[in-house]
């Protein structure tokens, strides 16, 4: 366990509770027994105890699968079932008519399997199904209610063509139902009177007529989580969305990967999930060395010995009275690529000193410049 925040992330849906699917790349893991441990946190920052489950991983070969077959109720054994043809490939997918005319109504139990190219056959799937003859009958009435499901005849009429098939729409009126998830259900009533088993889908309400709550609060953090309202504050103004600009200090902050997480707080006490983004803060270029002058008269001719990393650049600084705490003091004279190790000062009267370091082509907030020689002339 990496610990709270450190886990792969899965993306869903917020609500008060939650079914996820995804992938698990067992393709990196070693064969074998291994644990995998989901937990998830609410919008106070609260995290739940994990929830493990053991998983066996077995990397097989790939095998190309050759030929399926099905059967009804009763497995008349591998080869002897009804054939199904299939375009060879590691995974099929596939649709067929299966021919009912002598079974009748009822429980029944439909079976499949599938073979390899090396003729071995698969285990076969079962699926229940119940078998029912009936009559055609005209659709009379189609009714539909949301989140609860109205009794039969209860439900709000929609109107429709009778027919044994039947299409109708239904308007959903976001604007009066509450932020999050929402179940409509549908059923149908025959001419004789019988009605369908009902059908539900589900649908998320986003309801952005809602008045927005004006965010009152930001604050970040670097690494790991101090708690709500325990981090560094950032200073914005109240409204419903925000845009901020912060100064990071990085002072003390090991060089390496590192991640910044920012939230919010709403006008109502709610914190946001925090968000995050990766950054790296490099090594330092090395120090330039054995800085020599060489008087041209006028001007002065100025080489250094190149660290042993590669840098993007140098910069050359001058002073009068040798004073060149800190580093960019002076005036700066001018600077050249990292290919280059020379410079000429064609501006030079008097006595005067010299520091060069050197930078790494990075933003102004990363860049990193070390102690330079220093050499009178």
């Amino acid at each position: 366990d990496p610990g709270p925040t450190h886990g792969s992330e899965i993306i869903f849906r917020e609500s008060d509770s939650v079914s996820v699917s995804f992938a698990v790349p067992v393709a990196t893991q070693s064969p074998g027994f291994h644990v995998l441990g989901i937990r998830v946190n609410d919008r106070a920052g609260n995290w739940s105890l994990p929830t493990t489950r053991p998983l066996w991983i077995e990397h097989l070969p790939s095998t190309t699968v050759s030929g399926a077959e099905w059967f009804l109720d009763t497995d008349p054994g591998a080869v002897a079932a009804n054939t199904v043809i299939v375009t060879p490939a590691d995974s099929v997918g596939m649709q067929f008519i299966a021919s009912l005319p002598n079974v009748g109504p009822g429980m029944h139990v439909f079976g499949f399997r599938v073979r390899a190219q090396n003729n071995k056959w698969s285990l076969p799937v079962y699926r229940p199904f119940w078998l029912e003859q009936l009559a055609s009958q005209n659709i009379t009435r189609v009714e539909y209610s949301f989140d609860s499901l109205a009794s039969p005849g209860f439900g709000t009429p929609l109107p429709i063509i009778t027919g044994d098939s039947v299409g109708a729409s239904v308007t959903v009126p976001l604007t009066s139902m509450s932020y999050g998830f929402h179940q409509v259900w549908i059923r149908v009533k025959d001419q004789s009177e019988k009605w369908s088993h009902p059908i539900s889908r589900c649908f998320w309400n986003g309801n952005y007529n809602q008045t927005t709550p004006n965010i009152t609060r930001a604050e970040y953090f670097l690494d790991n989580d101090p708690g709500i309202g325990n981090a560094t504050s950032v200073a914005i103004a109240n409204a419903d969305s925000v845009h901020a600009n912060f100064l990071l200090s990085l002072t003390g902050v090991s060089l390496g990967n590192h991640s910044l997480f920012v939230r919010v707080r709403d006008e109502n006490g709610k914190w946001s999930q925090p968000a995050f983004s990766g950054f790296v803060i490099p090594q330092p270029p090395g120090s330039p060395s054995l800085l020599t002058i060489q008087y041209l008269n006028p001007g002065a001719l100025l080489s250094w010995t190149p660290p042993e990393n590669q840098v993007a650049g140098y910069r050359i600084y001058r002073s009068v009275n040798g004073y060149f705490n800190p580093p960019e003091t002076g005036t700066l004279v001018g600077s050249v690529s990292g290919t280059t190790t020379t410079f000429i000062d064609t501006g030079v009267t008097g006595r005067c000193f010299y520091r060069v370091t050197a930078i790494d082509g990075l933003t102004t907030s990363q860049r990193r410049e070390p102690n330079a020689v220093s050499t009178t002339k």
